[in-house]
Formats: structure tokens, C-alpha cells, sequence
């Protein structure tokens, strides 16, 4: 049936393109029936949970739950009320869902509302107290709303440009210099009659022990005066009180120092801000402030040396114009364009690349990176995995990839991910050779969205092996293995788990940009990397295994001599993984990812006829008959296929034919309610294309028939003489 396409359809696009999921969604449910159109919108409603329309999926999941109350609808719906801050009537929903039954996702999110309105109302009653302390005491309806504030302040930030709004503000001494559009209205800095929150960057210039320049951005929710702006540093700084990572967000006892001084204004703001620079009393200042001098001293350092590149260090349109000249010719026409991903090409499913660097410019970096080690100055490490390298936004190339982020690499990835509003960046040159780091594990970024090009030199080895995504079905399935040259840049999102071959000959040099986004970070799809894995779809290819991340690494592959001391130490469960047999894969009792396989089976099958009370399994590999096919993992199992049988209709009459059959479907009890059996059940599907209603299900247990019918909507079935049970619409398959 189309409604049956189109679900699955969007099911399989849900992962890589929610929107187009949605679309999908949509369609079905303009052409499902009634319980088809709820599960349709059901679905539309996590699509845009995915997408960040909090209020549009409220409004899908309410459509839902007026067709027919559901533990999904309720669910998501909640989910969306959460994230509009709406505690009360979200706890509402959990609480309906879980009379209808009690899943661990809901009580999950139990926690999470919890935690959510605690966080808010504590910093509200905070903030509030503070206004209070202060003789600021508002009115109901001026009061100010923590939350309000912070979500103002979501928009993206750059260091060393204005806002979209472009306005901007100069401190360099005791006089603010505001710069605003031209013909706009600027009171105190802020735009006169605009419709929501307004920003601002303030350009501070100070020889205090934060010596230097630092950027930092002012959003005035619209009961400004009234209530403070929020406060967070653009520039990459070490400081007590802005030590949120990524945002860099101020923190309350900022905001205490700020409302001492009346009235609330810019210029007090600015000169909170200075205050906080210039000194504190606490060990924890000391200690930031230390690290951040640290930092600063071997910029400035640096600056004394020879550079390759020295227009990498230059600011406005000067720094523009570097940035733009370091491009090849195809991506320049391409972001000219509009289209900025037509520059791009597809390796895998969600990896990209592009010829991003010209060859010459690429030398340049490299030579300037030399510049840098002659110079003998220290350099941090990378990153906790790779030794050799060095954090270029710690040698005064901050603003550089500040430029190359905000013209380049934003409008790319807006064209190919969702995922797209960049707060901060950490940019940094891994270094690859065979006497230091020779390779680099399996692992994930700290990153929303990674650009990685390459810069040089000649070297032989040492690709980019591409595995799934975090948590996936398959993602410790190889897809691919890129192979670098110099200037190509490969486009991949954080949660993608990749690794760097060995490398044989020569050296390789990469520039790596990991891209954050604040907005995402606080989306519901950020929170889902963090629920239970999903049933692996067989066993993981031995190259995407990592003994930095996965427990099991050791059942698939020796660890390296110099890394046993991993052993059991991944930071990654043992997570289930799916296989899939049939009388003629069946191997070898050589192989023993095999054979272990078979003898779980042969577990899971005796424990499955227990369950049901039967006196022998009826699932063994032995038993396995030539047109029957098995799912299994390690704590579940699923077996299918055909049976000629004479099958009864509800009015009477028969009829004899081959039809589809669920014979044993079995999940540990410790195991349910954690996706197995569902994963187990949708990949069967997908795998002999069919639908749940019109299978035949022999001797369904207690647990089965409410598993269809939370998942399928199927209650209406029809017994049969020989303990099978078939649904209405068996008789109505296309």
C-alpha cells in the first residue's frame, strides 16, 4: 500500500534528512486511514522534533492525539513542550503516557523535564533575587525570564566581525564607540523599534592582566533596560567566569557584580566586564587567568618570528581577502552562487569533499606551521588522541579560521547538514608519520561538523576509514576509505566514527576545523546520541572497531602491544550486533565469530521454548529450515518465512495459500524495552517487504500482541484452527 511506502520511505531517510523524512511523513498521512494517518503524524512530529520546530511538532502530535491517544504521541509531544519550556503540561503528557505503559524512554524524559525545569526556575529565582538585591524589584509582567535571555542569546557569533544586525561597539579606553546600519536608531547602542532581541558585539581593548582583544556578545532580551543583557566571550579566553565550554556563557556572579551598578546600560555592561578582567580574589581566578596569560604569551611571542604567511594575520577585509585568495576557483563560484555545496562531492552517505585549498596556499600554511616549530615556542597537543600537531588558534591564527568559518564553512555545511549555526571552533594541524603518530584510532570529534583538508606533503598510506554513525545500526560497518591529496577537504558530522590508516611513507599534515553549534547542542537530536544503541546489523568489520571507544574490542581483533593497557577500557558498552543466517550462509564451524554465533542462537532458541513453555527449542541453527531466514543478536532473535496452510477469514470461508509467518521471536527479559526486539522485527520487514498486518504469527505470546499493537496499531486478529493468528488486513496485501 502507498501509506506503507511512504512510512518506510521516511524511516529510512530519517537519520540523514529529516526534512525529507517529513515530507514523507506528510504524504502518508494525507492517504493513511485513521490509525494510519495518527501513526503518520506521530511520526511528522519526531521529524520536526529533529529539525528544531518545537511549536510545529507540538501542533503534528496534538493532530495525532486527536485521532487516537498514543504512549508516541504523548511522548513526543512532550518532548517538544519540554523544549518550549512548557514543565507543566509536558509532565502532563509523560504522566498519561506512562498509565498507558511504563517505558524507560519515558521515564527518561522524566528525568530530563525535571532537570530541565529545575535548571530554569533555579536560574530564574536566581536571576530574580539578584534584580531584587539590587532594588531592581519588576513588575509580573517585566520580570525577567532566564530562559528568554539564553534562548536570545542562541544566535551565531564570530569573533572579530559585527553581528547580522551589525551593530558593534569599540572600548578601547573610557569612550564606547557604537556603529550601527546606517539610518538605524541606536539608544544606547540598542536598535529603536526591533522586533525581538537584539545583539551585540563589543570589541574590548585592555592591558590588564587579560592583555589583548577580546570580543564579547551582549544579547538585550526586549524588556531591556529593565532586565540585564546576557554576556558570553566570542574570543577563546580562560576565565572563572566564563568558563561554560564552547559558549563561554557568563555566570551568574557575573551578573550579581553587573546589577550593583544602576542604571543597567551598555556602558556598565562593558564595564562589568573590564572589572571581572582586571583581577579577582579566588584560587580559581588565579588559575584561568594564568592559563589564559599562558596562552597569550606565546602568541605574542610568535609574532617577533619570521612568518610564511603573514597576511593570515591580518583583520577585516584585509583578513577577507587572504581567506578568499587561499580558495580554489570552484568553491569561490559556488558560495558566489548561492549554492554552496555545488562545490561538493558525495564519498558516502553523509561525507562530502571538496577542493578547498589551492595547492600554494596549502604550502604556505605549511611553511608558516614550520615557522612556528623553528620558532621553538611550546605547543599543546591537538587533542586527547593525536601527539603531534599543534592548535593553531593557540598561535594567533584565531581569527583566521574565525573568517574561513563564517565565509566558507557555515554556507557549506547549511547546504548538506542541519546542523549548521557555528558558536566557536577548535582548529587545529595533525601531524602523521611513521616514528610518531602513525595512525590514529577509530573514534568520534568533539565536533558538530568537521572540515578536514589536507595540506601536505608527500606521503603514502595513511587513509581516512570511514565507518556509521554513533549508536547506528551500522556503525561499525565500513563504508569507505578516503584517500587524501593535498588541498581536498572531507565534510563529515562529529558523530560519524572514522579513523586514520597507518601511514607508510613520508609525512601528512591536516588542517582540522571541529565547528560548533550551540543551537544543535540544545536540540532533542543532540540528546538522542546519548539513549541506548540501536541492534547492530551483523558483527562490526574489524576496521571499525576502536580500543579507545569499544569494551568488546577484544573479541574481534588483538589489541597492539602498546595499547593492552585499553583492554576493558572503552568508554563505549558492548552493544548487540545483528546477524543474519539462512540455510545456505550458513559456514564453516572454522570461523568462530561463526560459531559463536551458532552456539548463542542454540541459547537463545532453548531459552525462547522455555518462555513459551514448550518442551523442545523450535529455533536451533540445526533446525533451521531451507526457506527460513534468522535475525539474531546477542540478546534476542527472530525467525521468519513461508508456511502453506489453509487460512480462515473472520466471515468463515478459506483459503489456501503461502504466506509470510513470524515463527519465533524471543528478546532476554533483562534486554526489553531497549529497541532490541523492535530492530529485530523492522529489519525483517524491510528485509522480505512486508507488512506487519500481513504476516502470520504462530502461537503469538502475551507479549507479542501488545507489542503489535503499540507498534502497528494490530488488534482486530483472527484465530486459527492451527494456533495461528492472522489481522484483518492479511487478506487485503498488495
Amino acid at each position: 500500500m502507498e501509506f506503507e511506502k511512504l512510512r518506510l520511505e521516511g524511516n529510512a531517510l530519517m537519520e540523514t534528512d529529516p526534512a525529507g523524512a517529513l515530507a514523507k511523513y506528510k504524504k502518508a498521512a494525507e492517504v493513511g486511514d485513521g490509525l494510519e494517518r495518527a501513526q503518520a503524524l506521530a511520526n511528522a512530529a519526531a521529524a520536526e522534533l529533529r529539525l528544531g520546530r518545537f511549536g510545529e511538532a507540538e501542533g503534528t502530535a496534538t493532530k495525532a492525539l486527536e485521532i487516537r491517544v498514543s504512549v508516541t504521541a504523548l511522548y513526543r509531544r512532550a518532548v517538544a513542550r519540554r523544549m518550549l519550556k512548557a514543565y507543566e503540561e509536558a509532565y502532563d503528557d509523560l504522566v498519561a503516557a506512562m498509565a498507558i505503559e511504563p517505558l524507560p524512554v519515558l521515564r527518561e524524559e522524566i528525568s530530563a523535564l525535571r532537570r530541565a525545569a529545575t535548571s530554569d526556575d533555579d536560574e530564574v529565582d536566581r536571576l530574580d533575587a539578584l534584580v531584587k538585591k539590587h532594588g531592581l524589584d519588576l513588575e509580573d509582567g517585566d520580570r525577567t525570564s532566564a530562559g528568554d535571555v539564553a534562548r536570545a542569546c542562541t544566535e551565531p557569533f564570530y569573533a572579530g566581525r559585527g553581528p547580522r544586525n551589525g551593530i558593534e561597539a569599540y572600548a578601547g579606553g573610557e569612550e564606547i564607540k557604537y556603529f550601527g546600519p546606517a539610518g538605524v536608531q541606536l539608544v544606547d547602542g540598542v536598535m529603536v523599534k526591533q522586533e525581538g532581541p537584539t545583539v551585540m558585539d563589543v570589541v574590548i581593548r585592555d592591558e590588564s592582566y587579560y592583555y589583548g582583544t577580546l570580543v564579547f556578545r551582549l544579547a538585550f532580551a526586549e524588556r531591556y533596560p529593565s532586565a540585564p543583557p546576557r554576556v558570553r566571550c566570542e574570543s577563546i579566553v580562560q576565565h572563572a567566569m566564563f568558563s561554560d565550554p564552547h559558549a563561554r556563557r557568563a555566570t551568574l556572579e557575573f551578573y550579581d557584580k553587573l546589577l550593583e551598578k544602576k542604571p543597567i546600560s551598555v556602558a556598565n555592561t562593558v564595564a562589568t566586564i573590564r572589572e571581572v578582567l582586571a583581577g579577582g580574589d579566588s584560587n580559581e581566578w588565579a588559575r584561568y587567568a594564568r592559563k589564559h596569560k599562558e596562552r597569550q604569551l606565546i602568541i605574542d611571542a610568535f609574532k617577533k618570528h619570521h612568518h610564511a604567511a603573514p597576511e593570515l594575520y591580518e583583520e577585516g577585509s584585509l583578513l577577507e581577502a587572504a581567506v578568499w585568495g587561499a580558495l580554489e576557483p570552484a568553491v569561490r563560484d559556488a558560495l558566489g552562487s548561492g549554492d554552496a555545496a555545488s562545490c561538493c562531492e558525495k564519498v558516502t552517505d553523509g561525507v562530502w569533499s571538496l577542493d578547498l585549498f589551492t595547492p600554494t596556499f596549502s604550502k604556505r600554511l605549511i611553511d608558516e606551521i614550520d615557522c612556528f616549530y623553528a620558532s621553538g615556542l611550546p605547543a599543546q597537543r591537538p587533542n586527547s588522541m593525536n601527539n603531534y600537531g599543534v592548535i593553531v588558534n593557540d598561535v594567533g591564527l584565531e581569527n583566521f579560521v574565525t573568517t574561513l568559518q563564517r565565509l566558507v564553512l557555515e554556507p557549506i555545511a547549511a547546504r548538506l547538514f542541519d546542523r549548521w549555526q557555528f558558536d566557536s571552533h577548535h582548529a587545529f594541524i595533525v601531524k602523521y608519520r611513521s616514528d610518531e603518530d602513525s595512525h590514529l584510532d577509530i573514534h568520534t570529534d568533539d565536533s558538530d561538523v568537521t572540515f578536514n583538508v589536507c595540506l601536505g606533503r608527500d606521503f603514502e598510506g595513511c587513509g581516512l576509514v570511514f565507518c556509521g554513525t554513533i549508536g547506528k545500526p551500522d556503525h561499525r560497518s565500513h563504508k569507505i576509505t578516503f584517500h587524501h591529496k593535498v588541498g581536498r577537504c572531507v565534510v563529515h558530522l562529529g558523530s560519524r566514527r572514522h579513523g586514520a590508516d597507518h601511514i607508510t611513507k613520508g609525512e601528512r599534515l591536516n588542517l582540522v576545523v571541529w565547528n560548533h553549534s550551540l543551537a544543535y547542542r540544545d536540540s532533542v537530536a543532540a540528546t538522542a546520541h546519548n539513549r541506548d544503541y540501536s541492534v547492530e546489523q551483523g558483527p562490526p568489520d574489524p576496521r571499525c572497531v576502536s580500543y579507545t571507544h569499544d569494551r568488546d574490542y577484544g573479541r574481534f581483533k588483538d589489541y597492539p602491544k602498546d595499547r593492552a593497557h585499553f583492554r576493558g577500557r572503552g568508554c563505549k558498552p558492548d552493544q548487540p550486533f545483528l546477524v543474519i543466517i539462512t540455510k545456505e550462509s550458513l559456514v564453516d564451524d572454522d570461523d568462530d565469530d561463526d560459531r559463536w554465533s551458532k552456539e548463542r542462537i542454540d541459547a537463545l532458541g532453548a531459552a525462547s521454548a522455555k518462555a513459551q513453555g514448550l518442551r523442545h527449542p523450535i529455533t536451533s541453527v540445526a533446525l533451521l529450515g531451507p526457506k527460513q531466514t534468522l535475525y539474531a543478536c546477542e540478546h534476542g532473535l527472530l525467525k521468519c518465512g513461508p508456511k502453506h496452510l489453509y487460512y480462515w477469514r473472520r466471515d468463515g470461508t478459506m483459503i489456501e495459500l503461502d504466506a509470510m509467518c513470524l515463527l519465533d521471536f524471543f528478546v532476554e527479559e533483562a534486554f526489553r524495552r531497549r529497541g532490541i526486539g523492535r530492530g529485530l522485527f523492522e529489519r525483517m520487514l524491510t528485509d522480505q517487504k512486508a507488512r506487519a498486518s500481513c504476516l502470520a504469527y504462530d502461537r503469538p505470546s502475551s507479549n507479542l500482541l501488545p507489542f503489535l499493537k503499540k507498534h502497528y496499531n494490530l488488534s482486530a486478529y483472527v484465530p486459527q484452527p492451527t494456533n495461528f493468528v492472522i489481522f484483518d488486513d492479511f487478506f487485503f496485501k498488495d
